[in-house]
C-alpha cells in the first residue's frame, strides 16, 4: 500500500478507522495500509503508524491560562484497549500548575481514560508542534512509529 494521510478525527468528528486489506474488505471500506508486522516471522496486525494532532489557534500563554491543573509532557509508554477505547499513558515529565505557572514536579505521572471522552474534553489546541519517534508494541511485536502535535488543554482527565 502506498503511504497516505489518514484522518481519524476531524473537527471533533470521528472520520475513519485504521484498516488492513482484510478488515477493509469485511467492512466494505478502503484499506488504509495499517497492517504491519515486527519482522518477516511475525503475523501482520492492524496498528498505528504515525499519529499526530494538527495545530490549533491557541497561544502557549493561553493554553496555560488556568488557576490550577497538571501539565504532562512527553510519553514514556502506554497502552490502548482497541475495542473499548480505554487508554493509559505514562508521561516523561509532570508538573503541578499553580496560577498559570509550572510548580512542583510530579514523579511517575500517568493519565488514563476513554479515547472519545478525552477528545470531547479538549478545551484548547496550541499553535506549536513537536514530534518524537517511538514504537508501537502490540501482541509481542514492536514496530517504529512517531507521534506528535501541539500542546492540548484537556479538562477532567484522570491523573495518577
Amino acid at each position: 500500500m502506498p503511504g497516505q494521510k489518514k484522518l481519524i478525527v476531524g473537527n471533533g468528528v470521528l472520520r475513519g478507522f485504521l484498516h488492513s486489506r482484510a478488515t477493509a474488505g469485511e467492512l466494505g471500506v478502503h484499506a488504509t495500509g495499517n497492517c504491519r508486522a515486527g519482522s518477516y516471522a511475525d503475523f501482520p496486525i492492524v496498528r498505528m503508524s504515525n499519529t499526530y494532532f494538527a495545530k490549533g489557534e491557541t497561544s502557549h500563554e493561553d493554553i496555560f491560562d488556568i488557576r490550577s491543573g497538571i501539565y504532562l509532557k512527553g510519553m514514556n509508554g502506554g497502552s490502548v484497549e482497541p475495542l473499548g477505547g480505554t487508554f493509559v499513558f505514562t508521561a516523561e515529565e509532570g508538573y503541578v500548575i499553580e496560577n498559570g505557572e509550572l510548580g512542583s514536579p510530579l514523579r511517575d505521572a500517568m493519565v488514563s481514560g476513554h479515547i472519545l471522552e478525552a477528545l470531547h474534553r479538549i478545551e484548547a489546541v496550541g499553535k506549536d508542534f513537536e514530534d518524537s519517534p517511538g514504537f508501537c508494541g502490540k501482541m509481542g511485536q514492536s514496530v517504529p512509529v512517531s507521534d506528535g502535535g501541539p500542546h492540548l488543554r484537556i479538562n477532567g482527565m484522570l491523573i495518577g
